[in-house]
């Protein structure tokens, strides 16, 4: 089965965005569309940490544009190696003074999360941190 994912928390602050995304599971029949995916207390639960952040845009999931040559990074993360969006914006991102520090010689990449309640694009200097939530 594929798996589906929803957001759950974000937070920006001095250029690093911080996620919490959750795992969907199958839930129990509801009589209206069989059986709909939810959040369970065995969802897989992980926080994704971007730094050096530029820019980022959250958007509708329907409207998602993730090309046939993006580079799946996890399960609902992927990066694309090249991109309008990208393009568009690389050198204003590593000249935006909000964003410092920058590694030394900074590579933008384009990251794209894709959830069921949204996609969220990522410009960023630094490759984000995934890691799984354990529940103690």
């Amino acid at each position: 089965m594929p798996s589906h994912h929803i957001v759950e928390e974000l937070a920006f602050r001095e250029a690093k965005l911080s996620l919490l995304v959750v795992e969907l599971l199958q839930g129990e029949p509801d009589g209206l569309i069989g059986l709909p995916l939810v959040k369970r207390a065995e969802s897989r639960r992980y926080t994704v940490e971007f730094s050096c952040v530029g820019h980022f845009k959250v958007g509708p999931e329907p409207f998602a544009n993730i090309s046939s040559n993006a580079i799946k990074e996890a399960d609902f993360l992927y990066r694309e190696p090249e991109s309008q969006y990208l393009q568009d914006l690389r050198d204003s991102v590593s000249t935006f003074p909000m964003t410092r520090p920058w590694p030394a010689n900074p590579v933008v990449r384009h990251y794209i999360v894709y959830a069921e309640n949204f996609v969220l694009e990522v410009l960023a200097a630094v490759e984000p941190s995934v890691q799984e939530v354990v529940n103690a």
